[in-house]
């Protein structure tokens, strides 16, 4: 017997039952039966229902089950379900890549319609040529190599139809980018200033673009007179050891302005910082010595104690407050002149030697400027220097 006659029977011999138990009652009632066996008789037919009522929810609990182990029958997509999911994924991509081209805006210097590529810095598009950026940089070169951009992360040009990936920029600023396109394309000329040189060296360093570093240590070697701090600080900061050395000689040689403002020493790291304060140390020190130079006995008493006067001499005019720059110090040490009492052509080959070997004792060593800012400049001056460690 299948389930649904077993339900069915249950329910038939339920409603029967019941019937009989309600036809009972009134029976009895109408024809002045005794309580007890109305009782009973009620009692008898409640407990029938009872039963009945327990085998119908066990063979409900059956059915129920046999129905839970059956597999749900499959869902059978038609052809026109599929087709409208299709268009609708197409639909929702043209309307992403909408959204996106509606919040970026062409750069107006670089936006090449028959470029093959898009970099999105901020809410700004470059579409560029892939063969020009990574003639000069090894990463954009690995960068277009190794991207795999998915269909959502390609644009769709209007004109042609043609898919052309995009790349975000996440960390560069739109105005960044567009001086190193700048620089880097050959239709546009970029000069480099004090205002980009600093943002053009990290994109330098961070895309290991080997020309605009060369072209930005260039503007610096003309133009570190101008602000010697700032280039010692990018010199340390990309690790230029010669333009670190030539920058710290102007630097130390005007210390006392930059010590006395703690601002111009804080993009520089502790390293340095100290260097420069023992350096600066030293030449207070060398001043000090002056007073103190013994003549060697390789001269007479009599050149020695002029020689000794001379020093005594250049001391007052070094020996004043606030100091001299050190390459002022360095000049007047070096012209002072014993020449006339020295008439011995042995004596005076040996006194060049001796002054100048007396104020490295002093002062240390002092070298002239690499990179002059002009011809006109005084080739006798000479200052103090630090150099960036290995």
């Amino acid at each position: 017997m299948s389930p649904e006659s077993k339900k069915r029977r249950k329910t038939i011999l339920l409603n029967i039952t019941n019937n009989y138990y309600n036809k009972l009652s009134s029976t009895t009632s109408s024809a002045g039966v005794s309580c007890n066996s109305s009782i009973t008789i009620s009692n008898n037919a409640k407990n029938i229902s009872k039963s009945l009522s327990i085998n119908k929810n066990s063979s409900d609990n059956v059915i129920g089950n046999n129905t839970e182990n059956k597999a749900p029958p499959p869902i059978i997509k038609s052809k026109s379900t599929s087709i409208k999911t299709k268009k609708t994924t197409i639909l929702n991509r043209v309307n992403k890549k909408q959204r996106l081209n509606t919040m970026t805006q062409k750069n107006s210097r670089h936006f090449y319609e028959e470029g093959d590529c898009e970099l999105i810095a901020e809410t700004t598009c470059f579409r560029i040529h892939k063969n020009i950026i990574a003639l000069s940089s090894m990463v954009f070169k690995d960068l277009f190599a190794s991207v795999t951009p998915t269909l959502d992360d390609m644009n769709i040009d209007q004109q042609t139809g043609r898919l052309i990936p995009r790349i975000p920029l996440a960390d560069e600023s739109a105005s960044n980018i567009e001086m190193l396109l700048s620089f880097l394309y050959p239709n546009t000329f970029f000069e480099i200033d004090w205002d980009s040189v600093a943002n053009l060296l990290h994109l330098a360093d961070k895309y290991i673009i080997d020309t605009l570093t060369a072209a930005c240590v260039s503007f610096l070697k003309r133009s570190f007179h101008e602000h010697p701090m700032i280039t010692l600080q990018l010199a340390e900061k990309y690790r230029i050891a010669q333009l670190y050395k030539e920058a710290s000689k102007l630097v130390l040689n005007s210390f006392d302005h930059i010590f006395y403002d703690p601002r111009l020493l804080q993009g520089l790291s502790k390293s340095t910082e100290t260097k420069l304060k023992v350096q600066r140390q030293e030449y207070v020190e060398g001043l000090n010595k002056i007073y103190c130079v013994t003549v060697d006995r390789q001269f007479p008493p009599l050149q020695a104690d002029h020689l000794r006067s001379k020093f005594e001499e250049c001391v007052k005019d070094v020996c004043t407050f606030p100091l001299p720059a050190p390459s002022d110090t360095w000049r007047k040490l070096h012209r002072v002149d014993c020449s006339r009492h020295f008439e011995c052509r042995e004596e005076l080959r040996r006194l060049k030697p001796f002054i100048s070997e007396k104020i490295i004792m002093m002062f240390g060593r002092y070298e002239p400027l690499l990179w002059k800012k002009s011809s006109y400049d005084d080739d006798d001056l000479c200052y103090p220097f630090i150099e960036l460690d290995s």
